[in-house]
């Protein structure tokens, strides 16, 4: 699992960047993570070169008094970088949902 807040020189390792209202609780993989700020970056050390890794990236927050979420799976490999946006904008699908 990604750890948080440390910088990264391996080309065994990936780095994912997580961009979040500063109030955000974020886990990775279903493990709850210690950061905080609006922009998170954790690493994902010694890759196996060639492989793909799968995160699922989830962020909580109350909005108007009710517990938002957000989510996104990202795929990773050694060496790579991949930054994601959890803003809580509903997707089409629930922006029809509510407009019915």
């Amino acid at each position: 699992m990604p750890s948080g807040n440390r910088t990264s020189t391996s080309t065994t390792d990936g780095t994912l960047l997580v961009l979040v209202p500063e109030d955000a609780l974020v886990t990775i993989n279903g493990h709850a993570t210690q950061s905080t700020g609006s922009q998170r970056q954790y690493f994902s050390r010694d890759l196996n070169p060639g492989a793909t890794y799968s995160y699922e990236i989830r962020a909580t927050r109350m909005v108007d008094g009710h517990l938002a979420e957000d989510h996104r799976i990202v795929q990773l490999k050694a060496g790579e970088s991949e930054a994601i946006v959890l803003d809580f904008a509903p997707t089409s699908n629930e922006h029809v949902a509510s407009t019915k």
